[in-house]
């Protein structure tokens, strides 16, 4: 079912947890500002949501979470992506806006399952009607090892790809002998 709160909604702490159901601010049409604690879950939030301090978590684990209205990402707000596996939905999350996504503040990825992505795998995480703005932060760089993502916006979506650092390695001739020089080389590849 659907809950409808008064058209205007306002949180500073704590959780709002969508659990496969909906809310509905105002009936849709009204606002709800989300300055502290998290947005998260899997199911639909209508009216438009102003980010300027929370995090937006889709799914609890990984899940789909529908703004059906318009997102505000403020300079503070953080939308937090799990990846665990290469399916949409079952494994990794992904937030639809059906409107107007204004972008700002951190998109972070954050792998769980202990999974390790294959390089240049692609993950859809967001989509939207049309975005205004870019995220002033990608906080994409992951616990596995020399593992992060690469992030593309288009018009409608945003998509991240598992990319590697590049792969340095150091070699030294060390003597204890002062007269001897030290060298080394240093050579750096791309492994993508």
């Amino acid at each position: 079912g659907t809950v409808d709160i008064t058209a205007v909604f306002t949180q500073t702490g704590g959780s709002t947890v969508l659990n496969g159901g909906a809310i509905a601010i105002g009936g849709g049409s009204g606002t709800a500002t989300f300055s502290g604690g998290t947005l998260q879950g899997s199911g639909t939030f209508s009216g438009t949501v102003v980010n300027n301090g929370a995090t937006i978590k889709p799914g609890t684990t990984a899940g789909l979470l529908t703004i059906a209205g318009i997102l505000t990402q403020g300079a503070g707000g953080i939308i937090e992506i799990d990846i665990g596996g290469t399916t949409a939905l079952t494994q990794y999350d992904r937030l639809v806006v059906t409107g107007v996504a204004t972008l700002n503040g951190t998109l972070r990825a954050k792998l769980i399952n202990s999974f390790v992505p294959v390089l240049n795998t692609d993950f859809q995480v967001m989509t939207f009607a049309s975005k205004s703005g870019t995220f002033s932060t990608l906080d994409t760089v992951t616990s596995a090892l020399l593992t992060y993502f690469s992030t593309t916006l288009s018009a409608t979506s945003a998509t991240f790809r598992s990319k590697s650092f590049p792969s340095v390695s150091i070699a030294a001739a060390l003597s204890t002998n002062e007269s001897t020089a030290v060298t080394g080389t240093v050579s750096i590849s791309d492994a993508d």
